[in-house]
């Protein structure tokens, strides 16, 4: 075998090597680019003062996350906050409407990396019931959501959680929420 046909066939192993190892650099990147842009969706029911109460969704992840669908269930019912309206949950939950705010996002909405924005908050209205209103449905058990999103990529995501605040989470207020809860259904019975 002559000389130059050896540094061909050895200049053809190393460009074929070469173009492995460029494949393999490229995918690499693409995956650590999939990974720097990650949405990471978490939704937070908040029961800090009057003004703040309410469900939050919020995007801590590092990339933009695109909504395809929000539901919450609550006593063996679901809603789709997308395709609904709220009337048919605030009615099922026997919550006054005028207590809360609600912004649903939209099918396809981007929520930013780093955004929180409330999806139930309590309104600024003078009814007296409104902050008991927001602690009977925070304290509600069993009340779970569910969100499909996507990243920038394409990659479905699926978020499934409770978002009903805990006794360990609320400590010691939650015997005295609960003693509310008591005292309204006194003063108040179901009709």
């Amino acid at each position: 075998m002559s000389s130059e046909k050896s540094l061909g066939i050895i200049a053809i192993i190393i460009s074929v090597f070469a173009l492995a190892v460029s494949v393999w650099q490229a995918v690499d990147n693409r995956n650590f680019n999939k990974l720097s842009i990650r949405p990471h969706l978490q939704v937070s029911p908040n029961l800090t003062s009057v003004s703040e109460s309410g469900l939050y969704l919020e995007n801590a992840g590092t990339g933009t996350a695109f909504i395809h669908s929000i539901k919450l269930n609550i006593k063996g019912k679901s809603f789709d906050l997308i395709e609904n309206s709220s009337t048919d949950f605030f009615k099922f939950t026997d919550v006054k409407p005028n207590c809360y705010r609600e912004s649903w996002p939209r099918r396809g909405a981007a929520i930013q990396a780093g955004k929180e924005f409330p999806l139930i908050s309590v309104t600024k209205s003078d009814k007296p019931l409104c902050g008991l209103a927001a602690i009977e449905f925070l304290t509600e058990p069993g009340i779970t959501i569910n969100i499909s999103y996507s990243s920038p990529y394409g990659e479905i995501f699926e978020l499934s959680d409770s978002i009903s605040l805990t006794e360990r989470e609320l400590g010691e207020y939650f015997e005295l929420i609960n003693k509310i809860k008591n005292m309204k259904r006194r003063v108040y019975p179901a009709s």
